[in-house]
């Protein structure tokens, strides 16, 4: 049944973009790492959408944004069923992409590609089965 669903994230859909721009060889390996975080976060961002149990826990987050930010990619990383290392990678990622860019990049970049590539095909299965028992519900 989820194959007949067209995905209608604009998010995922975003992700995706980041994803296949990643893959250009003209572009520096700071930027496709920047990217993939980019596409990492709009997937976490997605999962606590559909996976939110109340419209509080989404319209309060930390008031400091990097502890938002961590909370939101270690929810997502859990709830998406990511290895530790997954979720590991993603709040150094994070902390990289916040405050050391001028620093060595946490992975290499097929590894931050790699990552997101991840997160964006759990996202889809999730917003998947999400549209499913929407139609199920109807």
């Amino acid at each position: 049944m989820a194959s007949t669903f067209q995905i209608s994230s604009k998010r995922l859909l975003r992700a995706e973009q980041l994803l296949r721009d990643c893959g250009a060889k003209d572009i520096p390996p700071s930027t496709r790492v920047i990217a993939a975080f980019d596409a990492a976060v709009l997937c976490c961002r997605e999962c606590a959408e559909l996976t939110s149990s109340s419209e509080q826990e989404m319209a309060q987050p930390n008031p400091d944004v990097v502890l938002a930010v961590a909370d939101l990619l270690a929810a997502s990383a859990e709830q998406l069923g990511l290895p530790t290392a997954g979720g590991d990678l993603l709040l150094r990622l994070m902390q990289w992409s916040f405050f050391g860019l001028e620093i060595d990049m946490p992975c290499a970049p097929e590894d931050a590609v790699d990552l997101a590539t991840e997160l964006v095909e759990r996202t889809r299965s999730l917003l998947l089965k999400s549209q499913d028992g929407a139609a199920i519900e109807r």
